[in-house]
């Protein structure tokens, strides 16, 4: 089925030809322009590498398909999505954006505080991101996303980035 990337109510775009980064235009043939489809998501030159997939500030659902994706957070969410497919030791949450953000020059977010991944109740992970870490700024975490079937004690330093 490929990469592709859904925004609640609106139609899916999918395949190898939809052009640069998420539209909210359709472009693809026998989509009217004014369809608010959302396309596939690629790199700046066009081509795609491996799966780099952004998260919008809205409940976002990706997918990434077949292959290495990179989940790519740059921005603290309204609300919250998922992500669908999370294939552990080959799929990335890059969340280095957000890191980058909050000026954190530590080397374990989740000693420090700034990252927590908790259960969903329902097999999932959560994942929780603190811009200030044990600061009082910030009391309670941004949840980032939540990766559907995936457990949080499966989760190890090669899933995620943060430099």
């Amino acid at each position: 089925m490929g990469l592709h990337h859904r925004h609640p109510g609106r139609r899916l775009a999918r395949g190898p030809d939809r052009g640069q980064g998420l539209r909210r235009r359709a472009t693809a043939a026998g989509h009217r322009p004014d369809a608010h489809v959302d396309e596939l998501w690629r790199d700046p030159d066009g081509r795609r590498r491996g799966g780099h997939l952004t998260a919008w500030n809205g409940p976002d659902r990706l997918v990434g398909g077949a292959g290495a994706d990179h989940f790519v957070f740059d921005k603290l969410p309204w609300n919250a999505g998922h992500v669908a497919d999370f294939q552990l030791g080959q799929d990335v949450l890059d969340l280095r954006p957000l890191f980058a953000a909050a000026g954190y020059q530590g080397t374990d977010p989740l000693a420090d505080g700034y990252l927590t991944f908790e259960s969903d109740g329902n097999g999932g992970t959560r994942v929780l991101f603190d811009p200030d870490g044990p600061g009082a700024a910030n009391p309670w975490p941004f949840q980032i996303t939540t990766l559907d079937g995936v457990a949080p004690s499966s989760l190890s330093g090669s899933d995620w980035l943060a430099h």
